[in-house]
């Protein structure tokens, strides 16, 4: 059963009292995000009763949270932590990888390493090392403070659980950043959107607000790995020699190939189900009302499942807080509500839209996970640039290779990103088929896309390698595909891949049509028939 939302557990206490913003200093508590994650994210599934007052001792009293955690429980224990992974831990791994490449470079240059491909290794190990296991790391030194509500409210006290409910903002006002694992429930339960309500109060914490959605993290993690196995496989196959072993090698990469182009469907196939969600999300924030807020106690009809006494309605606490954040004296009723959701459509929804929209992905993470699968190979790169050019060459063709040489390498990694946003443009349209056409499936139209996908790859990577090839290595012919490819990465992220019109017109529409409906609608709380099945979003109990 659930229970921050609802009030069910303590329903007489709350009904006489309002929200605070100021807790007990000993209840006012944190978690090391390391524990937060502990157990591949056992913490974000329903707990078993008998531990609640072992996962509270995992808290301990602070003055400083760095990051409030703020989602729903309904979504799988498993998108929310690749999506915690992908926040907290990609750019550690990233930069530890590129670090540790560079050093098995110099190593293999210096002749302290030996000049084998199998240390390129090194570099692969490092990612999926801090990619896992950063925070526990960082605790050693500086670990990041975090709050989730199931760890830092006391479940197993009826009492303490109430206090630490009815202080929720006393946490969000400490915290540094508001991190929401968004899910398309996420806007629609009252209590999350009061966390964010919370933060949107004070003007200097509105630009920190955080929302990724948990099936992109997914994707990109899929996505990631394919590029990990698609580049290993390609390397093993592309260093073979030796007749004894050049089978065994041409099998592992085979196999890694082969790996790869099955990971590449399931990239699609997550991306399409994102689409699906992330396609309700413009229209969630040009339509945003928290008048239209799902309670459970609302669901319920305000009557508690077992001992059938009248619960007190969540809504009413909430909106009275609101009142006396964004109300003033003389309003009319439900102003302030109103206030509230223009505030959330005009200065947060452009900026999730932005950075998170159906059409765009986010840069920095997307960096991370799609070149972290090449990186490691820049130890190849290094080591031949310190063996130096082939013989004969004039000062202006061995800069000419010492600059094919570096795009040799850095090639890869572009096209990974450049696949990676295609991805996210076929998946929009794998969407719209797999919803407005004869074929209604959507691994069928995951395939599909997928093999479309590799189709561009395999083009782009011709175009550069097999003039590779064919050429002198003093020749720029080479060049020219990278910059092309450079340039045609940069055209997409920045302009994207569907019309403007496309993704602005219905939402700007929309939310003319709310504001002038608005008005007419006092704030008076939507009591309306919910569905009865839906759980709570935010606090375990």
């Amino acid at each position: 059963m659930t229970s921050k939302e609802s009030s069910i557990g303590s329903s007489v206490v709350l009904s006489e009292r309002s929200l605070k913003v100021e807790m007990p200093p000993q209840l006012l508590r944190g978690v090391y995000l390391h524990q937060c994650l502990g157990g591949w994210g056992r913490h974000w599934a329903s707990a078993d009763p008998a531990e609640q007052a072992c996962d509270f001792r995992l808290s301990r009293p602070t003055q400083r949270i760095d990051n409030f955690l703020s989602h729903d429980w309904k979504t799988s224990r498993w998108l929310k932590l690749a999506a915690l992974l992908v926040v907290f831990n990609s750019r550690a791994a990233a930069v530890a990888t590129l670090l540790v490449s560079v050093s098995v470079g110099i190593l293999r240059a210096s002749s302290v390493l030996p000049d084998e491909a199998w240390t390129v290794a090194l570099g692969h190990v490092t990612f999926f090392s801090v990619f896992f296991g950063w925070q526990r790391l960082r605790s050693f030194c500086r670990p990041r403070t975090v709050f989730l509500d199931k760890l830092c409210i006391a479940q197993h006290d009826a009492a303490l659980k109430e206090q630490g409910i009815l202080g929720l903002a006393a946490f969000l006002d400490i915290a540094d950043e508001l991190t929401v694992l968004w899910s398309p429930r996420t806007l629609q339960r009252l209590w999350c959107v009061y966390e964010i309500s919370t933060f949107l109060r004070k003007p200097e914490k509105r630009k920190q607000v955080h929302i990724i959605p948990v099936k992109l993290a997914l994707m990109l993690c899929v996505n990631s790995l394919s590029w990990f196995v698609m580049a290993g496989g390609y390397s093993v196959i592309a260093n073979t020699s030796g007749r004894e072993v050049s089978w065994a090698r041409t099998l592992l990469g085979s196999l890694c190939m082969c790996f790869a182009a099955v990971l590449f469907p399931w990239t699609y196939y997550v991306g399409i189900g994102m689409m699906e969600d992330l396609s309700t999300l413009p229209q969630q924030l040009s339509n945003f009302r928290i008048q239209d807020a799902e309670s459970m106690c609302c669901s319920r009809q305000h009557v508690h499942p077992e001992t059938q006494q009248d619960v007190p309605c969540d809504r009413e606490l909430v909106f009275a807080t609101l009142q006396q954040w964004f109300g003033r004296a003389g309003d009319a009723p439900g102003k302030h509500l109103t206030d509230f959701n223009r505030l959330v459509r005009k200065e947060l929804a452009p900026s999730v839209l932005k950075s998170v929209g159906r059409d765009h992905l986010p840069v920095w993470y997307t960096l991370y996970m799609a070149v972290s699968g090449s990186t490691p190979f820049l130890s190849d790169c290094i080591s031949l640039l310190a063996k130096g050019p082939p013989g004969n060459l004039s000062s202006g063709g061995t800069v000419i290779w010492g600059i094919r040489t570096f795009i040799s390498f850095a090639y890869v990694p572009v096209l990974a990103v450049l696949a990676t946003r295609l991805n996210l443009c076929f998946c929009w349209h794998g969407f719209r088929m797999a919803h407005h056409s004869a074929c209604r499936s959507r691994f069928c139209v995951a395939v599909l896309l997928s093999q479309l996908g590799i189709i561009i790859v395999a083009t782009f990577w011709a175009l550069f390698f097999i003039p590779s090839s064919q050429v002198e290595a003093s020749s720029w012919i080479p060049i020219v595909p990278f910059l092309l490819l450079l340039a045609a990465t940069a055209t997409l992220f920045r302009n994207g891949c569907m019309p403007d019109g496309e993704t602005s017109s219905e939402s700007a529409a929309a939310t003319s049509r709310k504001e002038r409906l608005e008005p007419l609608q006092s704030g008076v709380p939507n009591n309306g028939q919910k569905r009865g099945d839906e759980e709570e979003s935010t606090f375990e109990v």
